[in-house]
């Protein structure tokens, strides 16, 4: 059973004779309504024959009056009752119950959270269970995690928690994934992301080819439209075709000021030739137009362009 209003406004009733001011939906909505005392009443409500509709809005209303550690751990066992009877991810009248759980939530309840996330019966509202077991301390919570990987609906999410616990397991992992031939986007980036986390590049970079300046006027330039998974692979093709101009350093460097670039952002390279002054060298304006995606500008020399543009392009499938 879902909402039902004139059961809403029963329950609603019977919270004002427990001398309680407030609405049931209310008090699950906003914290700033709840308060300790409200506690014992609420809790006293699950022993009358509601619908689990209401008792997971009692919850919810729980969850926001800062219950003690008896009544919280009471809450999250009732939660996982109503979690066991309406698993599937389509019961969208118990969406709202789910981030609250994970507030319940402690590494007292290892397994039973380690058993569900493994069930597939529970859909992508798994991803609560990964949020669970990212806030546990037991290094059994990170096994459960690295079993969830292999269910697919949840996969993102078990290595994204993953990630907070042991980031090179997450790696070894994701990596797996995308070698096997998995290229989702979201496991690109987070594969980018946690290999220059590993490498140390919390930091900005050093600001060796980094200028303020723009693409001098009179050079041969192109652009194109990219998500930031490729800017790796395109920086590598120009260190293949320009040798001597970029080295694994300035890969390192565009890639990790690229990573921290904030929307509508925009960041200037330039890379001169080695041993002369005569030729403008390579040129990149990189904006960030959308949420890992960006605009990418080169300019150089009309010769060295003819030679790269068709290149990229191939590379880019433009």
């Amino acid at each position: 059973m879902g909402y039902n209003a004139a059961e809403m406004a029963k329950a609603d009733k019977r919270l004002r004779s427990l001398k309680i001011p407030h609405g049931l939906e209310d008090l699950g909505n906003s914290s700033a309504l709840g308060d300790p005392s409200y506690v014992p009443p609420l809790m006293s409500m699950f022993q009358e024959p509601w619908s689990d509709y209401v008792k997971a809005e009692l919850i919810r209303a729980i969850c926001s009056c800062s219950p003690p550690a008896r009544e919280r751990r009471t809450a999250a066992e009732l939660a996982l009752k109503l979690m066991d009877r309406h698993p599937s991810d389509d019961e969208n009248e118990f969406f709202l119950l789910w981030p609250n759980f994970v507030n319940l939530i402690d590494g007292t309840f290892l397994l039973e959270v380690g058993r569900r996330v493994l069930d597939p019966r529970f859909g992508e509202n798994g991803a609560y269970f990964c949020l669970a077991l990212e806030k546990m301390k037991d290094p059994k919570a990170t096994d459960f995690l690295v079993q969830a990987t292999g269910l697919e609906k949840i996969r993102g999410y078990a290595l994204l928690s993953l990630s907070k616990k042991d980031p090179r397991k997450a790696l070894e992992i994701v990596s797996r994934f995308i070698q096997e031939g998995a290229r989702d986007r979201e496991l690109v980036r987070l594969q980018n992301k946690l290999r220059k986390k590993l490498e140390g590049f919390g930091a900005p970079a050093a600001a060796r080819h980094r200028t303020r300046s723009p693409i001098p006027r009179g050079l041969a330039t192109s652009s194109w439209n990219l998500d930031g998974e490729r800017i790796p692979d395109v920086l590598r093709l120009l260190g293949k075709e320009l040798p001597g101009m970029m080295d694994n350093e300035s890969f390192l460097e565009v890639e990790a000021t690229v990573d921290s670039l904030g929307l509508n952002r925009r960041v200037r390279f330039h890379f001169p030739w080695p041993g002369t002054k005569k030729d403008p060298g390579l040129w990149m304006d990189i904006l960030c137009d959308d949420e890992d995606a960006f605009i990418l500008e080169i300019g150089s020399a009309p010769a060295t362009m003819a030679k790269i543009e068709p290149k990229v392009c191939k590379l880019l499938e433009c």
